[in-house]
């Protein structure tokens, strides 16, 4: 949703512009941003703890034109070089990789990405020309951007009535240090203390009145989520399926190996008496095992991942109305079903055990005495 785990605002409240406005909706903007106090470093932000990725992301409204009339539309300016190794990214956002797009980004520094929606619905093309236009404050900017690549999600962009094109942070300003109005995208380790990381971005800063607003915390948000009563009790429910699925079928494989031979003990006995070895005994039942549980294994999984990506789309939850952004994505368990073909291959090993042991001990005259009297 927000595009990295920790997304942040930095500005400084000075008696110049305390009584400004904050950040529109569809910008990072504000008028607090013109006090360049309040900027520090990416590498000011990689020495805080728990914090390993760091980019800036800029979103800016304005216009841009193809040639007939003005068009409203959002500029999402990023570091190509940073922002790879923070943002949250899926391979089925784009044709390309994010490696891919960025080097797109790269070919110039007037390079820009549109929306795949778009370009089909007004034509563009790869090597077009857009005319874009950025207000930025009180300043406007008047930019000639290539287009260079497609995009169908990117992280933060959802659809709205504006188009967002993404380009270089640095394109969209007259000099690369006079760039203002960005967040601060942060990667964090697995259980970051994000509270810890804001007071170290306050005191990086080193002033009194400065402000780290938080603009999306993906940590906060996911722990909320996961505490909600009917996801726990959603998810009781599939690990108690998931334990149950695992013990029944591992327990009637024991009874059935056990039944089958108490029943087939006359015929093993006469095969015995007719000049099988008890080594052949052996890896006759042993080989039938294996093929068994073997073949439920394969043909048992092979259902289990057909039934998941027919049914699964439609257990997908959305608290809002619409499409869900982006598309909903089936993960497979593939450690716990390792597990589980472990388990099931300890249970192999310990029936296979019990029958070597069952077929070593099996008397013939018994086997023979008993088939006569039947």
């Amino acid at each position: 949703r927000y595009g990295a785990d920790l997304v942040v605002h930095e500005y400084v409240i000075s008696s110049g512009n305390a009584g400004l406005g904050g950040q529109s909706s569809s910008s990072t903007l504000s008028d607090h941003d013109l006090n360049v106090a309040a900027y520090i470093s990416l590498e000011d932000h990689l020495k805080i703890p728990y914090v390993i990725g760091a980019t800036r992301v800029g979103k800016y409204n304005g216009t841009y034109s193809y040639g007939v009339g003005d068009d409203q539309a959002i500029f999402m300016g990023i570091d190509r070089l940073d922002f790879p190794s923070t943002a949250f990214y899926r391979v089925d956002f784009a044709n390309q990789s994010l490696g891919g797009l960025m080097n797109a980004l790269g070919g110039e520094l007037n390079s820009i990405l549109v929306p795949r929606w778009l370009a089909q619905e007004k034509g563009f093309q790869l090597g077009d020309h857009l005319f874009i236009s950025s207000k930025i404050l009180d300043q406007t900017y008047d930019r000639e951007m290539v287009v260079t690549g497609y995009y169908d999600y990117f992280p933060s962009v959802y659809p709205s009535s504006k188009p967002t094109f993404i380009t270089n942070l640095d394109a969209l300003f007259d000099n690369p240090d006079t760039v203002i109005g960005y967040d601060v995208w942060l990667k964090l380790v697995e259980d970051a203390n994000t509270d810890f990381v804001i007071n170290q971005i306050q005191d990086t800063i080193g002033r009194e009145d400065a402000v780290v607003q938080i603009q999306g915390n993906s940590y906060t948000e996911f722990q909320e989520k996961m505490e909600e009563p009917e996801r726990v009790g959603v998810f009781g429910v599939l690990n108690v399926g998931f334990i149950a699925t695992g013990l029944m079928p591992g327990i009637g494989f024991v009874l059935y190996s056990f039944a089958s031979l108490r029943r087939r003990f006359i015929q093993l006995g006469i095969l015995q008496a007719l000049g099988l070895s008890v080594a052949q005994l052996i890896g006759y039942l042993v080989l039938e095992q294996f093929l068994l549980m073997g073949m439920a294994i394969v043909f048992g999984a092979s259902i289990g991942l057909l039934v998941s990506y027919l049914f699964l789309p439609f257990l997908q939850v959305n608290a809002g109305s619409g499409a869900l952004i982006p598309p909903f994505e089936i993960l497979i368990g593939w450690a716990e079903s390792s597990w589980l073909s472990i388990g099931f291959g300890i249970v192999l090993v310990f029936t296979t055990l019990g029958t070597i042991i069952y077929l070593v001990r099996i008397k013939v005259f018994q086997a023979v005495k008993m088939g006569e009297a039947l």
